[in-house]
């Protein structure tokens, strides 16, 4: 016998179902140009509203789906805005919140929060004017990081997508080139260079290449502008961050080429 609508068994397989359509629709925007970003919002929307009651209600089925859905929903306003939003940026939060204690529960939990992380930084890096939320793009990523290094210890190097890692590397590197530059190279060491306490992610080529890319955007911003203010109060920071991130760039070619030879 079906169960009946008012359970939360049901509610759930409802939500599921807008879940699934959501995401339907949101492939067809991106892949095929359809407009359908409100109604592919729309049903993300309400698969949440759905599954909201059950999980202030203590079921735990329900908090760890709500949770998903949240994430789902910060992902798809992003995707489909094209830029970051505060209300995309606080559903992945919420995510976060439902999520709790369980993130580090099973690969897909850590997986979860991680891509809710992930969302939440890219909404951050886009959806204000404001400096200082890249100041919090770097907390974020860092956060991250250091769940997904737990991760990796619980479950195996295989338990989190190198590609997260990269994209977090990128996000939190990023961060710090606009918002605290000197502390750039300190980031990706601290992060890939196996001879600093606490590294973990020297095996990640993703993180690697993220890590590149990132000081060899800051490079080149140095040298675009040509050391044109010599003499002023920025030239002396701007040769000692070139010749930091120069060496950063060594050390990691290094490192690679270390484990290449292994």
């Amino acid at each position: 016998m079906d169960p009946s609508p008012d359970t939360p068994l049901h509610r759930r397989s409802l939500a599921l179902a807008c879940l699934k359509s959501g995401e339907s629709l949101l492939r067809r925007c991106l892949e095929h140009g359809e407009a359908q970003e409100v109604a592919a919002i729309g049903l993300h929307r309400q698969a949440v509203e759905v599954l909201r009651p059950d999980a202030e209600a203590g079921i735990d089925e329900s908090r760890l789906l709500l949770a998903v859905g949240l994430c789902q929903l910060s992902r798809a306003k992003l995707m489909l805005g094209r830029e970051g939003s505060a209300d995309g940026l606080q559903d992945a939060r919420d995510c976060l919140v439902w999520l709790a204690d369980a993130e580090l529960s099973s690969p897909g939990t850590l997986q979860l929060s991680l891509t809710a992380r992930i969302s939440a930084a890219c909404h951050l890096e886009s959806s204000s004017q404001d400096d200082d939320r890249f100041l919090d793009l770097t907390d974020l990523a860092e956060e991250a990081l250091t769940v997904a290094t737990e991760g990796r210890r619980r479950f195996g190097r295989d338990a989190v997508d190198p590609a997260l890692l990269g994209d977090l590397i990128r996000l939190g590197g990023n961060g710090y080139l606009i918002a605290s530059p000197d502390f750039l190279a300190d980031f990706i060491l601290d992060w890939l260079d196996p001879e600093r306490p606490g590294a973990s992610l020297s095996d990640v080529a993703e993180a690697h290449d993220a890590a590149l890319e990132v000081l060899a955007r800051g490079i080149a911003r140095i040298r675009r502008a040509g050391f044109a203010e010599t003499g002023s109060k920025d030239d002396g920071p701007k040769e000692e961050r070139l010749v930091a991130w120069q060496n950063c760039r060594e050390r990691l070619a290094e490192i690679r080429d270390c484990k290449a030879t292994r």
